[in-house]
């Protein structure tokens, strides 16, 4: 299983790998709402041909809810 540590930093690489000619005009945000003993709350934000990260609750377009 995969600490909290590891879970954090996947956030954080999307916004490294992000593309912006694939994203287009796209503008969301995606709330991650992840349970269980390594689990937190992450965000992700695409605007304005540019991704961000964060963490805590967000008004969000999407949310995926794991355990």
């Amino acid at each position: 299983m995969p600490t909290q540590e590891e879970v954090a930093q996947i956030f954080p690489e999307m916004v490294e790998r992000f593309q912006p000619q694939k994203a287009g005009d796209m503008n969301t945000t995606i709330f991650f709402d992840l349970s269980g003993d390594n689990g937190g709350q992450y965000w992700v934000k695409i605007a304005d041909g540019g991704a961000e990260h964060g963490t805590g609750t967000v008004t969000a377009d999407m949310t995926v809810r794991s355990s």
